[in-house]
């Protein structure tokens, strides 16, 4: 799953853009305007679709069906 996060930050005394604090994402420049920057992270986060079926026992069973016989 794709999380895209917008945040606005106030530009530097010196009228330079100032990223936001968070490092754990790359930040882009998305438009400045009246002393103030618009910016944009994507970030990849973990999806929940397994939905319980992660377990490797658990998806071999899902896989051949419920009627499989080992035996």
């Amino acid at each position: 799953m794709i999380k895209i996060t917008h945040t606005v930050t106030n530009d530097s005394p010196d009228g330079q853009p100032w990223p936001p604090p968070d490092s754990n994402v790359l930040w882009a420049e998305v438009c400045r305007a009246n002393g103030s920057t618009l910016w944009r992270a994507l970030q990849i986060t973990q999806s929940d679709r397994c939905h319980g079926l992660c377990n490797s026992a658990e998806t071999a069973t899902a896989t051949k069906g419920a009627h499989y016989d080992e035996g």
